[in-house]
């Protein structure tokens, strides 16, 4: 049962957090036929090196081995231009290694007003962030923009680990972000919103 298997390794990362949402994932499944079309995801931080990259092949590596990756489209880009054409910074590799997370040697690239239009959901690190995406994207952009522990039960800013240096608070943030952004995905909620089919 993939989605079991998925909810035993998030239980190793995440202990007394998950037991309360076994009972309320388990009774769903994302059908191949459901949606028409992927669900587009895009995380954005400043430089695209740090921070987003984290968190999408965070993402990634949950709805793939919860086989369900066909449903969705996760990428990430940069609020700012000067890391463009980097790859992602050692301490976010060193992490994701660290944690067995699978990662392809991707290059930063800037959002635009085009990838914002396509988005479904844009998911931002801090305040500051958000700003400069609905520059780029417009105002409609504030109806699809959100702090990714915004999802989490404790809402706040993840901070740059550029400034901080501490690549090992930023993956227990990210992680907790989006394991909490997964769950909201996989919620009956988010599934009625987006005509998924429910199997009980």
């Amino acid at each position: 049962y993939p989605l079991a298997l998925i909810l035993y390794l998030l239980y190793n990362c995440f202990g007394s957090f998950l037991p309360k949402y076994i009972k309320e994932t388990e009774r769903f499944f994302m059908d191949s036929d459901c949606p028409s079309h992927s669900l587009n995801i895009i995380f954005i931080c400043m430089g695209n090196i740090c921070r987003s990259p984290m968190a999408e092949f965070l993402l990634k590596d949950m709805v793939k081995k919860a086989k369900i990756d066909n449903l969705f489209n996760i990428s990430s880009a940069a609020v700012l231009d000067e890391n463009v054409g980097k790859p992602v910074c050692d301490g976010t590799q060193k992490e994701l290694k660290k944690h067995n997370i699978p990662y392809t040697n991707r290059v930063s690239r800037r959002l635009t007003k085009e990838l914002c239009d396509e988005a479904d959901y844009i998911i931002c690190m801090d305040d500051a962030i958000g700003n400069l995406a609905i520059s780029i994207g417009g105002e409609e952009v504030k109806n699809k923009l959100h702090k990714l522990l915004d999802y989490s039960d404790e809402p706040m800013d993840i901070v740059d680990p550029a400034e901080t240096n501490d690549f090992e608070r930023t993956y227990r943030e990210v992680s907790k972000g989006c394991f909490a952004f997964f769950k909201y995905l996989m919620s009956a909620e988010h599934i009625r919103t987006h005509n998924l089919k429910r199997v009980v």
